[in-house]
């Protein structure tokens, strides 16, 4: 009878360690920058938010004891919260009144019906 040979180990494949490590550290990689994009998004969503709330609590507290500078701030603060049409109607109408108080030395104070036009669209803009 033939002699009995001791059986050999498994050779392990050293290539293919190394390729999995390479695969396993890109995936892995790839998890993180993935995380990270994600909780940046977040951030910058809820951000755009909070400046709608800073820019709707700025135009709600105008004070119109100075004309000039109440009509610079609702015209500003008004273009960036105008989004839908009613609120871009009711901006839209509101510019021209609020032209008499822009761009002069002296202005006169603000009249009942550009007040009325203001509330209008602090109250659009609330919903």
């Amino acid at each position: 009878m033939e002699e009995l040979k001791d059986i050999k180990p498994y050779l392990t494949n050293a290539e293919w360690m190394y390729w999995g490590f390479i695969v396993s550290g890109t995936l892995l990689l790839f998890l993180i920058i993935s995380m990270i994009w994600w909780g940046i998004s977040r951030w910058l969503y809820s951000r755009k938010h909070n400046l709608k709330k800073q820019y709707l609590q700025a135009i709600k507290s105008v004070d119109w004891s100075n004309p000039k500078n109440a009509a610079y701030k609702v015209s500003y603060y008004g273009r960036l919260l105008a989004k839908d049409p009613r609120s871009i109607e009711i901006l839209s109408q509101l510019e021209p009144m609020l032209l008499e108080y822009k761009y002069k030395k002296d202005v006169p104070p603000i009249n009942e019906e550009t007040l009325l036009y203001y509330h209008l669209l602090m109250q659009v803009l609330d919903v």
